[in-house]
């Protein structure tokens, strides 16, 4: 009866693949091998084999991790009870050739990577199946449990992955540097990626199921190409539809969405979805003058991710709990970012990245995010009137900022408030302005190697350090205008740096001055107020008629006698709150207008 079954198995599916690969030279004169009968392992039935052959394997449990270097068909008799098991080391399947047909085993546990011995001269990625530079593969009918990555292409093109079921893998399925490939049908199940492309593109994906994975459905790239697959909204997650759309215009994306990518889209309103645990729960890619608006967006890796995407609108949703950035914006420009509930997230609430340039991001909540934003090589971007509190950072700099506008925010309640890494290239020309920073455990700012940076008309107070300004490339900074009371140790820091300090009140604090380096304290006849300068006014010119010395290389030669009235911080936040609930508006109608002057055209 077994080997009625095993015939008739065999019949089957070479009948099957002879239509579906017809261009595989195939032995037609050779029998097909059989495991265990003319080999005990699969590995040396594949090391005496011919291109073109069939491996037959018979019911049974086969403790070997294997690589399949020519072309061939591996047929096991029964995916239930035909298994192989790598015990702990994989890959388990490494395929190294093209035309190869694998289907009906059971691949189990190719966690950790394999070790080198003669058959795996190197030590490889940790995988069920892994396709390495190879096409024209068929994966298809196999169970895989307990692995690293169930199913991973990696530079590999044309293959067929059908009808598969991944179960309990760190990673289910990933393609890298893998095009024209069609995943279908396949059920994914208890693991932390689901499906992930990075730089993979003209791929068919296709009534997949994606069922309680952590991390179920992501694509990055960095071109166009990368991001233009093929995904139906046949694929589930969690029983939600992907919505994977490539060059539409003047659409709505369905509240059900699972997952939503927009590619080279225009005027699209994403609005009331509820959607988690992905690498990006919204997708915009190469796409302008979209709306997001009123989404729920929970632990997922990023909320929303912008790359190379402009003019969009994003407002009012709720980004909480994702594992990485509520917000990334990556090389895209002229976005508004605003009235968003930001919380909860691990790395930053907002961050921008890669020549981000003219993004407004006013009026969001962010609280208890590792960072409120941050910036790396990110210039001539607006934040104003943000409510920021309980992080590491409020805003952190990294390296080539320069020239953004951080106005009339409110840092409060973290570690530090403005940071500024030491990092080349160092940052500069930013402005800092009518900002409320206070309470906070360390530094109200903090700045390494930056130059020609404005601070003013902010109050920092209650802070262990209010302001500090270090490193041989910090120069021309100008610090007026601020409120730098009852910080705990210092008001001003100045380490090995020229700056230009005049029209301040330093008020409480327990040193007002720490400075290594000789600075400006006035301009023209202004200097700052000190409220513990104890010299007299006899003219009554408004000036202390003393210096007021710092140490022996500065004084304040004009000392105010009264402290100076800076414009109080919820005054200004109104004023920008206004200023932009009417940029916001006009978007929407210059979007909607223009938007139903295009469709009268057509």
């Amino acid at each position: 009866m077994g080997t009625r079954k095993a015939t008739l198995v065999l019949l089957l599916v070479l009948a099957l693949f002879f239509v579906s690969f017809p261009m595989i030279k195939v032995d037609a004169q050779a029998q097909p091998i059989v495991v265990p009968d003319d080999y005990s392992t699969i590995q040396d039935a594949i090391n005496n084999a011919n291109e073109g052959n069939t491996i037959f394997v018979k019911e049974g449990v086969y403790f070997e991790h294997i690589k399949i270097d020519k072309s061939l068909f591996l047929v096991g008799e029964d995916k239930e009870s035909t298994v192989i098991n790598a015990q702990q080391e994989g890959p388990t399947i490494l395929v190294l050739q093209n035309n190869v047909t694998l289907i009906g085993f059971t691949i189990l546990n190719g966690i950790t990577p394999a070790s080198p011995t003669p058959y795996f001269p190197w030590v490889a990625r940790p995988a069920g199946i892994h396709l390495l530079h190879v096409s024209n593969c068929k994966i298809t009918n196999n169970k895989i449990e307990n692995t690293g990555c169930g199913i991973w292409l990696y530079n590999s093109h044309n293959n067929q992955i059908r009808e598969n079921q991944v179960i309990n893998n760190s990673n289910s399925m990933r393609l890298e540097l893998s095009s024209n490939n069609t995943i279908e049908s396949n059920h994914l199940k208890n693991c932390f990626d689901g499906i992930i492309f990075t730089s993979s593109g003209n791929n068919i994906v296709k009534n997949n199921n994606i069922v309680n994975a952590s991390n179920q459905f992501g694509v990055m790239g960095e071109n166009i190409s990368h991001y233009t697959n093929h995904v139906e909204n046949s694929n589930k997650i969690d029983n939600k539809p992907i919505y994977y759309w490539i060059d539409k215009t003047n659409q709505v994306v369905p509240s059900d969405a699972g997952y939503v990518g927009l590619v080279n889209c225009e005027n699209i309103t994403v609005q009331n979805t509820n959607i988690t645990k992905n690498n990006e729960a919204i997708l915009l890619a190469f796409t302008e003058k979209s709306i997001i608006t009123n989404n729920f967006l929970v632990n997922n890796k990023f909320g929303i991710q912008l790359y190379e995407s402009s003019d969009n609108l994003i407002i009012d949703n709720s980004i909480i709990a994702n594992s990485n950035d509520g917000i990334k914006i990556d090389a895209s420009h002229q976005n508004n970012i605003t009235q968003n509930t930001i919380t909860n997230n691990k790395d930053s609430g907002i961050s921008l990245h890669n020549f981000s340039t003219q993004n407004n991001i006013n009026n969001n909540y962010m609280s208890k995010n590792y960072r409120g934003l941050s910036f790396n090589e990110a210039s001539e971007n607006h934040v104003i009137g943000n409510q920021i509190s309980e992080t590491f950072m409020s805003i952190l700099f990294y390296s080539a900022c320069n020239y953004n506008n951080i106005i009339a925010n409110n840092m409060s309640n973290s570690d530090s408030g403005i940071w500024f890494e030491r990092a080349a290239p160092y940052s500069k020309g930013n402005n800092i302005i009518g900002n409320l920073i206070s309470s906070n455990q360390r530094f109200g700012i903090l700045a390494r190697s930056v130059s020609d940076n404005k601070i003013q008309n902010n109050t920092i107070k209650n802070n262990e350090y209010g302001i500090s300004i270090s490193g041989d490339s910090a120069q021309n900074n100008i610090i007026t205008g601020n409120n730098i009371t009852s910080n705990s140790e210092t008001g001003l820091s100045l380490g090995r740096t020229s700056a230009i300090v005049y029209y301040n009140n330093f008020i409480n604090n327990t040193q007002d001055i720490n400075c290594e380096s000789t600075n400006i304290w006035n301009k023209e006849k202004e200097g700052n107020y000190w409220n513990n300068y104890t010299g007299i006014d006899n003219n009554g010119d408004g000036i202390g008629d003393t210096p007021y010395v710092i140490n022996e290389n500065n004084q304040d030669n004009y000392p105010l006698m009264e402290p100076v009235i800076i414009p109080e911080f919820p005054s200004m936040t109104t004023l920008i709150s206004g200023l932009s609930i009417v940029l916001v508006l006009s978007i929407i109608y210059r979007r909607r207008f223009f938007g139903k002057k295009e469709n009268e055209e057509k």
